[in-house]
């Protein structure tokens, strides 16, 4: 009697159906370690996006007055944070005129601060308050 092979044996279908299950293993594990990803870059992207609006702010105050801080939240929960001061050296000289601003925002677990300096020729009214002036500038 001659026998006919048509098919594959238990075995080879048992190896094969290990190898794709070791391999879809993989790729979903990949596959969440990307979204993981995505998902701080993503934070970080909305975190940039508050620091870019409140620094908006702040260049819309005519005199910062330094030495000060203000906080806040926005509509989203993530919180922010303005701290000014003097760039550096004798506050009678021209260091007076400039004035370092960092913003510091917060939320979904993630912190980032962006410092800049800003140049004013004229100082800040007396008993100006940085938290009223920005207050006063809110763009949200």
């Amino acid at each position: 009697m001659k026998r006919v092979e048509g098919g594959f044996t238990l075995i080879e279908v048992l190896v094969a159906t290990t190898i794709l299950g070791l391999t879809l293993t993989a790729i979903f594990a990949q596959m969440s370690v990307s979204l993981r990803g995505i998902s701080r870059v993503e934070a970080a992207h909305v975190l940039t996006r508050h620091a870019r609006s409140k620094l908006a702010e702040v260049k819309l105050v005519e005199a910062l007055p330094a030495d000060q801080e203000a906080a806040g939240r926005f509509a989203d929960g993530a919180e922010w944070r303005v701290q000014t001061s003097f760039f550096a050296g004798d506050r009678e000289s021209v260091s007076e005129h400039i004035v370092r601003v960092s913003v510091t925002v917060r939320g979904d677990g993630a912190e980032m601060t962006f410092h800049t300096y800003r140049f004013q020729e004229a100082p800040p009214p007396e008993g100006a308050r940085l938290a009223d002036q920005l207050d006063a500038v809110a763009l949200d």
